[in-house]
């Protein structure tokens, strides 16, 4: 993914406004200055228990930036074997005083999807290779900040019946916290979901008329708003009435604007998460704010989308 000035997008002599240093990117953040925090941020983005996405390679430069009590680790299939002792290692002091949750990565390997009750026993002894190591390391965050550590992971992959389906992922779920006591929350899914650079359609964490099965599940939901938005337009059902309904299951929330069946990330205002916004504020749990590319340019994206939540708040 592009992380700096895209090519050809720059013409002639520019002026550098902002330092850039050695080996990072060239962004317009640089050109044309750094987006500003507003007064108070941190004080009332804990307030709301709101939370940002960061990766092992951000993490240090987003919490010097953002310095807010809540960061939700998304990990990739290649980061999960190394990813414990690169944390209590590099960042052991920046984590003490922090509460973190974790995203399961979608991916195994290149070509197949995270699925612990797959009929394929490669795929599913690899699926759980993977969840351990993650489940290792909640347990481990969950010791050290003395705060829990949920896991949030997309199952998308369905052997058989639905019924049989959920019914195995609650039992896993179950299975991994009577051993473990990590709680693990499955997240909504879009209907049309984006996988191996294709669209691909879903048949399960997508629609409300599964709600009789999400509210078996040990730990509720992660409710991903955009997610749900592009879902409920799909199958041209009011968006608003979905959230409301999921809500008192969810134990999570992953935050961004949507537009219709595809359109996850845009702008907060620019999407048709409108009046629900205020709605989602007042859930009492941690809200994660996935900005499409809000780690680029300097964090433009998750800035505007913290100010817009803010001033939305106040």
């Amino acid at each position: 993914p592009c992380r700096g000035v895209r090519a050809g997008t720059l013409d002639g002599k520019i002026l550098l406004v902002q330092d850039a240093k050695k080996g990072d990117p060239l962004s317009q953040s640089h050109i044309d200055g750094s987006i500003k925090l507003g007064a108070g941020t941190k004080v009332t983005a804990d307030q709301l228990i709101l939370s940002l996405p960061v990766r092992l390679h951000d993490f240090e430069r987003i919490n010097k930036t953002f310095d807010i009590s809540n960061y939700e680790w998304h990990l990739s299939y290649a980061e999960v074997k190394t990813a414990r002792a690169k944390i209590f290692s590099t960042f052991k002091e920046q984590i003490k005083d922090k509460n973190f949750s974790i995203h399961l990565p979608d991916y195994i390997s290149p070509n197949k999807l995270i699925d612990p009750i797959s009929a394929d026993q490669s795929t599913r002894n690899l699926s759980w290779k993977i969840i351990q190591e993650v489940v290792d390391l909640a347990s481990e965050l969950q010791d050290y900040t003395n705060c829990s550590v949920p896991i949030v992971g997309s199952f998308s992959v369905v052997n058989g019946s639905k019924p049989k389906f959920y019914q195995a992922l609650s039992e896993t779920i179950n299975q991994i916290n009577e051993k473990n006591c990590v709680k693990m929350v499955p997240q909504f899914l879009p209907k049309v979901a984006w996988y191996f650079g294709g669209s691909v359609e879903l048949d399960v964490f997508c629609h409300i008329d599964d709600l009789s099965f999400f509210e078996k599940l040990p730990f509720g939901i992660c409710l991903d708003v955009a997610h749900c938005i592009m879902a409920a337009n799909y199958f041209n059902q009011n968006h608003s009435e979905w959230i409301n309904k999921l809500l008192p299951l969810s134990t999570h929330l992953h935050v961004s604007d949507a537009t219709g069946i595809d359109g996850e990330g845009v702008p907060f205002g620019e999407g048709e998460i409108n009046d629900n916004l205020n709605t989602i504020l007042n859930f009492g749990g941690r809200k994660v704010i996935e900005q499409w590319e809000g780690h680029l340019n300097d964090y433009q994206g998750f800035k505007e989308a913290l100010n817009y939540i803010i001033s939305k708040a106040n």
